[in-house]
Order: structure tokens, then C-alpha cells, then sequence
């Protein structure tokens, strides 16, 4: 009897969500590291380090799943 191979239906999907979702928390840190705070904020630079903390945690989850589902192979060559 032949076993299924629930992995490689994975990987020969046609819309790879993976990617996306890779993708979209990279768009999202992009977004908080460039960006600037209004220049009449109460706190300026509060605004900015904070704008700056969200999208390095936004580029770290797209940097460490990307890693991880790449190692498992679930993004194609």
C-alpha cells in the first residue's frame, strides 16, 4: 500500500500563502521604518523610537519565518 505524502501537496500548491503573509509583515515593517511622526507631536522622539521598535519586531517575525519555512522547504526553488 502506498503512503501519502501530505508534505509534497504542500510545496506543489499553486498560491503559496507563505510568501504572502512573508511579504506582508515585510510591507508592514517598511512602512514603520520610514516612517517620520507629525513635526507638532507632544513627543517627537518618543513617537519615532517607537514607530522605529514596531517595525524592527515587524521585520524580525518576516525575517524568522521566512527562515524557518524555508529550511522546512515549503518555499519552491
Amino acid at each position: 500500500m502506498k503512503q501519502s505524502n501530505n508534505t509534497s501537496k504542500q510545496k506543489q500548491s499553486p498560491f503559496n500563502w507563505r510568501g504572502t503573509i512573508v511579504g506582508i509583515l515585510g510591507c508592514i515593517a517598511f512602512i514603520f521604518l520610514v516612517a517620520e511622526p507629525a513635526e507638532d507631536a507632544a513627543n517627537w522622539t518618543l513617537s519615532l523610537l517607537g514607530s522605529q521598535a514596531i517595525g524592527y519586531a515587524f521585520g524580525a517575525a518576516s525575517v524568522i519565518l521566512f527562515n524557518r519555512w524555508e529550511k522546512r522547504g515549503y518555499f519552491p526553488k
